[in-house]
């Protein structure tokens, strides 16, 4: 068994692109959002990246509601099935419809300002689809762990590393390996990013504004009691998120930016870091 590390990471996670077989697998407009996962059209499975793995091909696929995981020829993924894994595309079979579609790797728009793929910019952005978790393994790339050879495992590790993951540990035991601990290489870096747009932010509030910053910015935590949310905690939420409405009102174009920035640290420059 060899894997390939250009293989591996071959169009890792990137945009997922439909392109219909079938025309009857159109969806309606309006009606995706409100479909369980068994319902989903096939436009709304996006296909992440694409890799080989063990003597295997996998597709990572992911569901509005679910994260990127590895499928294989044979697995389902709502309730379509994967018909194959080729290097540029995944053919899915709707077995009730008895029709097929096929989801491509795009490469999206070509512009100086996108960040360089596995770049520090690339991994902190939401281009990066383990940007917050690491995609989780292959099951049969778990059971065989111990029996890969240290290069073959290397190409595993340095993949996941080229998204922001080291592996920590792989636990095994009796020949089984029963779980990877990973570590975010800019866990600290991300902290210190969203501490120092906070400081930006509550530094340009006025007085007044400040005041109402303070009010809504640590509040106290509800606790469901034993017969879950009741109407006076309904009636707190709903108060809550008025306050919080009408603190932002209050907020400049510029300071509204700053507090959008304060917790999402892929507004900030990764470019020159």
């Amino acid at each position: 068994m060899k894997i390939s590390r250009s293989l591996l990471c071959l169009g890792f996670l990137l945009a997922g692109i439909v392109r219909p077989v079938a025309a009857n697998t159109q969806p309606q407009p309006g009606s995706l959002a409100r479909r369980p996962a068994g319902e989903l059209s096939a436009d709304q499975i996006a296909l992440q990246g694409l890799t080989s793995m063990g003597g295997e091909r996998y597709a990572a696929l992911a569901l509005p509601s679910m994260p990127g995981v590895w499928k294989k020829a044979g697995d389902r993924i709502g309730r379509f099935k994967v018909a194959a894994v080729d290097e540029q595309s995944v053919s899915l079979m709707d077995p009730a419809a008895g029709s097929a579609q096929v989801l491509e790797l795009g490469r999206g728009p070509a512009t100086g300002q996108a960040p360089a793929k596995f770049s520090k910019a690339w991994i902190n952005s939401k281009a990066n689809p383990m940007l917050h978790h690491p995609t989780a393994l292959p099951a049969e790339i778990v059971t065989k762990w111990p029996k890969l050879t240290e290069p073959q495992q290397a190409e595993v590790i340095a993949c996941y590393r080229q998204h922001g993951w080291q592996l920590l540990h792989a636990e095994t035991r009796v020949g089984f390996t029963a779980g990877f601990s990973w570590k975010n290489l800019y866990e600290q870096a991300r902290r210190e990013v969203l501490a120092a747009a906070n400081a930006a932010f509550e530094a340009s509030l006025s007085a007044e504004q400040r005041a109402g910053w303070n009010d809504i910015k640590s509040p106290p935590p509800l606790h469901l009691g034993p017969q879950g949310q009741t109407q006076e905690m309904k009636d707190e939420v709903v108060r809550r998120q008025a306050r919080s409405l009408q603190f932002r009102k209050t907020l400049t174009p510029d300071q509204l930016e700053a507090y959008r920035n304060r917790s999402d640290f892929t507004r900030h420059d990764w470019s020159g870091e």
